[in-house]
């Protein structure tokens, strides 16, 4: 199964040149503010692939407000246009197992905004054990999750790893995971082979929010 991987086009998915294979996964960001004219517009971009696909999955990121503001709409909407949303749930496609979840550690006022600790825990547990391919929107914590942080001492900028521990927690006991994709951190875009596991930050944006990053297809 080839399985493309996208992350973060924020509303400029028709500038990016999407190669064909059998699943195309979104993990998040599809839009800017998530209002529901740019989410109808972004989803039916998305769903222009159908065509060259099996299936498409979409993940919802802290800019598809949305998916937390109106679930039921966005529930619809992704329907309508032929996507299978993940919101902490499953999918099976021809045997393999897909598990997605939109959930990030919070940082000013985003969706799916969650405490560091026992709430992130707790989203993370629902994760089968039996996942092959986990989609979410958040890093792991020390995987391609890397940003700038300006340090005033030195008065230079600093790479710090923001990612989730939790979630870096909850994979180690995933046995059978061989791809895991998110996005969300622009600056750690890439793929990383850990182990048996495939981990891809699939954000097509740089930090200056230019879709230039190059497209990761993974064969499962």
């Amino acid at each position: 199964m080839k399985i493309v991987c996208v992350s973060d086009p924020h509303c400029q998915l028709n500038k990016i040149a999407i190669p064909d294979g059998d699943v195309l996964v979104c993990t998040g960001d599809l839009t800017y503010q998530g209002t529901v004219q740019e989410t109808s517009k972004e989803l039916f971009e998305l769903s222009k692939h159908r065509a060259r696909f099996k299936e498409i999955i979409f993940v919802e990121g802290n800019h598809d407000w949305l998916g937390q503001r109106n679930p039921s709409l966005m529930d619809q909407m992704c329907k309508d246009n032929g996507i299978i949303l993940l919101r902490d749930s499953g999918t099976t496609i021809e045997g393999i197992r897909f598990y997605g979840s939109p959930w990030q550690p919070e940082f000013g006022q985003w969706a799916f905004n969650l405490p560091r600790g026992r709430a992130l825990r707790e989203k993370w547990a629902l994760i089968p054990d039996d996942t092959q391919v986990l989609l979410t929107h958040s890093p792991p914590m020390g995987i391609l999750d890397i940003v700038e942080r300006f340090n005033h001492q030195t008065c230079n900028y600093d790479l710090e790893h923001v990612g989730c521990a939790d979630l870096n927690s909850r994979i180690q006991d995933l046995k059978e995971l061989q791809l895991h994709v998110f996005g969300h951190l622009h600056l750690g875009a890439g793929n990383k082979k850990i182990g048996n596991t495939m981990f891809v930050n699939a954000s097509v944006c740089t930090e200056q929010y230019k879709p230039t990053n190059p497209i990761f297809v993974y064969d499962l």
